[in-house]
């Protein structure tokens, strides 16, 4: 069915100088070919889409004008989300296409009441207000918005559109979410949820779809050094490459390929459960159990802005819904030292969690976290995922990846610190590095504990619990 786009809408404001004029939005815009479908479908009626489009398609661009038009169109409150809010600045906020134009000036200054470069907001004279957040600091959750945009939905924190999602739905609100694949993340089961059902609008284009990119570039690209794997991730949207940078991506391609990453790994009732943590205002914990020589993660969390007290309750909920039978929690040096975390009345955080029925084994102090990253690459080789309950885990260990530096000069690629960038995975991946100096202290005994031929169940495509 052929799709029609409502005509740009003209607005007539108050005369001014005795002269009449109009403003067209969209406003300074006029989509390339392959842009206009998304418009269409989501003018027809749509209210979710999914564009995996390649690099330089540009997607923000074409993203920002839609929500623009449509708060003319309704008035209300649009998120525009990126991974962090720095990311948001510099790429939409104060980004400038090829052009020299600048993103934020699609927006006609004469509808504009208020604009505020600290808090990225510009709010309309009709009372419609926009707004540019992180996912990183899940600061998602405000009153009531009636279109988001997510912009590289595949380096984002996945719980950010968890909570939107039933605001949107109560409002009848609409949601578009743009990327470039980072390998079977978030991104990627979005894509596939998207693809089978019909009342998502989405498509995949990659540089042989938009020819906005010539062949002749993306050659020039592969001559200057570009691995193939990032070729085709970032011009011809491969979801089969990991994220760039990425401490573990390629450690989670073998273990994906060793079958090792599965949704039927259960709980084993005969041994205990282990749970490790990464403690603050984002408190993060993973839940594994030692299996011979293997170690089986059952499930990993997080939760944003909650007290000890809250994780402690927690902890006894799972044990009584699923039966874990508890060995030991571990935590952080730092948890027992940092004066920030004298939060209650002068009691060291790792005090006020066994006040409150938490007993925590607090682990050796680390000094080179590049040190532990390594360590952990190793330790990963070790494990199984139960792909379900750790599926917000496995995500971060995938995206946690080495902070990315500009250079100055346009003919040079970037280049890495020699240190994790600080994004929203860092606090579970920080988790399993602490899992991984926690196995050492864990009793020899377990590994005699159930008698199993691990190998004979694997290939029998068995869970290793399920006898």
């Amino acid at each position: 069915m052929q799709l029609l786009a409502r005509p740009p809408i003209k607005i007539r404001p108050k005369k001014r100088k005795a002269e009449n004029y109009s403003i067209v939005v969209p406003y300074k815009f006029s989509p390339r070919d392959y842009q206009v479908p998304v418009l269409d479908a989501m003018d027809s009626g749509f209210k979710r889409a999914v564009c995996v489009w390649h690099r330089r398609a540009g997607k923000d661009k074409t993203f920002l004008n839609y929500a623009i038009k449509r708060m003319v169109e309704r008035v209300g409150q649009y998120y525009y989300f990126f991974p962090t809010m720095a990311q948001g600045r510099k790429s939409l906020w104060e980004g400038i296409d090829r052009d020299g134009f600048k993103y934020i000036d699609h927006f006609p200054k004469a509808l504009i009441a208020n604009k505020k470069d600290q808090e990225m907001s510009v709010q309309f004279k009709n009372g419609s207000l926009f707004r540019v957040l992180g996912t990183d600091l899940l600061e998602v959750v405000g009153p009531n918005p009636v279109g988001c945009v997510f912009s590289e939905y595949s380096l984002e924190h996945p719980k950010g559109w968890s909570y939107v999602r039933p605001i949107l739905a109560e409002n009848d609100g609409w949601a578009m979410f743009n990327f470039t694949p980072r390998g079977h993340n978030h991104g990627f089961r979005m894509y596939k949820m998207a693809v089978a059902n019909d009342d998502w609008f989405c498509e995949k284009l990659t540089v042989d779809d938009t020819h906005a990119i010539t062949q002749e570039a993306v050659d020039a690209e592969r001559r200057s050094g570009m691995p193939e794997w990032m070729v085709q991730q970032e011009f011809y949207c491969s979801f089969e490459g990991s994220t760039e940078g990425s401490y573990y991506g390629k450690v989670f391609q073998i273990l994906y390929e060793q079958d090792r990453v599965r949704d039927n790994i259960l709980h084993n009732a005969s041994l205990p459960v282990y749970t490790v943590c990464d403690p603050g205002f984002h408190w993060a914990a993973w839940f594994f159990q030692k299996v011979g020589p293997d170690i089986v993660f059952l499930r990993a969390y997080e939760d944003i802005g909650e007290g000890v007290e809250f994780h402690a309750e927690k902890l006894r909920t799972l044990a009584k819904e699923h039966g874990y039978r508890y060995g030991a929690h571990y935590a952080p040096m730092d948890m027992q030292t940092n004066n920030a975390y004298k939060a209650v009345a002068g009691k060291s955080l790792h005090e006020h969690a066994k006040e409150n029925g938490l007993d925590l084994t607090i682990l050796e102090p680390e000094y080179r976290v590049m040190d532990g990253i390594e360590r952990t690459r190793q330790f990963l080789h070790r494990c199984w995922f139960n792909s379900v309950d750790c599926e917000l885990g496995i995500d971060a260990l995938e995206d946690y990846q080495a902070q990315k530096v500009e250079r100055i000069s346009t003919e040079e690629r970037g280049f890495y610190y020699d240190r994790p960038a600080d994004n929203w995975a860092k606090h579970l991946a920080d988790g399993m590095r602490y899992a991984s100096m926690a196995v050492k202290r864990l009793p020899s005994g377990d590994e005699g504990a159930r008698e199993i031929e691990w190998d004979k169940l694997v290939a029998r495509n068995k869970s290793p619990w399920q006898i």
